[in-house]
């Protein structure tokens, strides 16, 4: 599938933002209450708001221009769970992909692609709440409420989720554009011909 040039910028921002978080995330101190902070390590946590609320700008206006329609994607593609071909057709593809037995190049694996985006949204958009949620609750030396600090904790649970997201993405990534290792369609094309919503019929 080819994208608009408005989601791909968002994707990119995205992407750039989330990578740094994490990295950033590995470094800095955040402040609690009686602990001494490092000078490196709250300037971190520091850098860390200010690409949070950058990233929680971009992610609304992603979801914005997704659900206006304005997006090449639509949210059947992003989210087909809820769409009985497209579920189908997320399933057959893992199944494929898993085992390079599809035939065709990676643009076959829209459907897949496309949760799997789907996933990662959910993921960031999730911790851009807690994350803002984080940055006007708690008090500068760490401390807040019991939900506060309730809160606190699922974003950092989060971050590990984001982390198994970004490494799995990679992995994908790689596997999805090594081209040299997907077979070619037999004489004839394709035997799966296309559905009208972008979905393939097993052979």
């Amino acid at each position: 599938m080819r994208y608009d040039r408005v989601t791909l910028w968002l994707h990119g921002g995205f992407a750039a933002g989330v990578s740094t978080q994490l990295l950033v995330g590995l470094m800095m101190q955040a402040p609690r209450v009686g602990v001494p902070v490092d000078s490196i390590g709250h300037h971190l946590f520091a850098i860390h708001r200010m690409i949070g609320v950058f990233l929680a700008i971009v992610l609304a206006i992603h979801w914005s221009w997704q659900l206006a329609g304005r997006a090449s994607n639509g949210m059947s593609n992003l989210f087909p769970w809820f769409h009985t071909k497209r579920r189908s057709a997320v399933w057959r593809e893992l199944k494929l992909f898993a085992t390079f037995r599809y035939f065709g190049t990676p643009k076959r694996m829209d459907n897949l692609a496309g949760a799997v985006h789907g996933l990662g949204l959910l993921t960031g958009s999730f911790m851009a709440v807690t994350g803002l949620i984080l940055f006007y609750g708690l008090a500068p030396d760490g401390g807040g409420t019991a939900a506060t600090m309730a809160v606190e904790h699922l974003h950092y649970d989060a971050a590990y989720l984001m982390w198994t997201f970004m490494g799995g993405h990679v992995l994908m990534s790689f596997r999805y554009n090594s081209r040299v290792s997907f077979p070619s369609a037999p004489p004839g094309g394709d035997p799966r011909p296309a559905d009208r919503d972008g979905t393939s019929r097993p052979a």
